[in-house]
């Protein structure tokens, strides 16, 4: 008798742990499902252009489950698209304020500001994720790269010189970005050292070739990194980058049916790149080609939605070049009343204003500008 009562009472309790399983098992399958259901209708929506619906869907994944900070991408290009960020921003910001130590969180947080160009703020938060993992390499490489876009290219000098110590080897795309800072910082001589210690250890390299045809062209010696450029491209046709590359250096030098015809060829390899575009009708419009410009802009618009402000703003300063001042009036004046403090699109209406005489208008938006900047 007491052996049958001692079994039932395991048996008892193996069924109400059984049963307190099934009811864990349930709800994470139900809270895991929803949460994925809410980014997968976050993604739909981005994909339709949808952007404003996009943002509240991940608003809503993220902080359902905040180990979702891979989709940052499309969330601030999502907000780059609609001029928009600020929504984003608190959502970010109230998350690192609750999870303060979470390495998830911070590396969203930090990504997030790095991609809509807040480096300052992107930048902290990449140190303070560096605290907890202070050996990281995808850290310390995103952090280097927050400092090289804001123009600290010392202190982005100084994390990829960590990141050689913690390497067995010296790989090269550590030294490249080191070359590439201390070009920017216009310290050539360091620069064209470094460009030919990566040629010394591996002189195949089409990179390092590459950025260092580069560095001679910005650096006073052109005939020599045109040359080079030239038999690269050759080479590596299909080097979108080395491409794009050639055709500035042939627009910078006013060579613009030479650029014109490296463009024909990238157009035909790379049909819907905006990149490559966006510099075909520029050339077009100095050539004189006025009508062709904005065949391809309006080709540009149509592939991509009129709702990409950055694309709309590219398309009206062609019109203003151009002398379509009312068209290029519009897009600003529209793009204005979602970020009224912008000083780049202020200044561009400013011009616009001058041009056509209306020269009270203009001086009344540098004087507000003035004032806002001052305070």
């Amino acid at each position: 008798m007491f052996y049958s009562s001692k079994k039932w009472k395991v048996y008892s309790i193996s069924a109400i742990l059984i049963g307190f399983l099934s009811i864990v098992a349930f709800f994470s399958f139900y809270f895991g499902r929803h949460q994925w259901v809410t980014y997968h209708r976050a993604e739909v929506a981005f994909k339709n252009d949808r952007y404003e619906e996009a943002l509240t869907y991940y608003h809503k994944a993220i902080d359902e489950n905040i180990n979702l900070w891979f989709i940052v991408g499309h969330m601030s290009e999502a907000c780059l698209a609609i001029n928009e960020c600020s929504a984003s921003e608190q959502v970010f910001e109230a998350l690192v304020k609750k999870h303060p130590n979470n390495l998830h969180v911070l590396m969203g947080g930090a990504t997030f500001n790095l991609n809509i160009k807040n480096y300052v703020r992107s930048a902290e938060l990449y140190e303070r994720a560096l605290a907890l993992k202070p050996r990281d390499h995808k850290i310390l490489s995103d952090l280097a790269l927050a400092y090289k876009w804001d123009g600290q290219y010392l202190s982005s000098i100084k994390v990829y010189n960590k990141l050689l110590n913690l390497s067995k080897k010296q790989p090269e795309k550590i030294l490249l970005e080191i070359a590439d800072c201390y070009l920017l910082d216009e310290q050539y001589s360091k620069a064209l050292k470094y460009y030919k210690i990566v040629l010394e250890k591996n002189p195949k390299s089409f990179q390092g070739r590459k950025k260092l045809a580069f560095a001679l062209s910005w650096t006073g010696q052109e005939d020599r990194g045109l040359k080079l450029l030239e038999e690269l491209y050759k080479e590596e046709p299909y080097d979108l980058n080395l491409g794009i590359g050639l055709v500035k250096i042939h627009m910078q030098d006013r060579h613009y049916k030479r650029a014109k015809i490296i463009l024909e060829e990238l157009v035909e390899r790379y049909p819907l790149n905006n990149g490559v575009l966006i510099l075909y009708a520029t050339c077009e419009i100095e050539l004189g080609h006025m009508l062709e410009a904005k065949h391809i802009w309006l080709a540009i618009l149509k592939e991509n939605g009129v709702r990409k402000n950055h694309l709309r703003v590219g398309y009206a300063d062609a019109m203003r070049k151009w002398g379509a001042f009312a068209e290029a009036e519009s897009i600003y004046r529209k793009y204005l009343i979602k970020a009224p403090d912008d000083i780049g699109i202020n200044t561009k209406l400013a011009s616009l204003l001058i041009k056509t005489d209306r020269f009270i208008e203009a001086e009344n938006i540098l004087l507000v500008l003035l004032s806002k900047n001052k305070a």
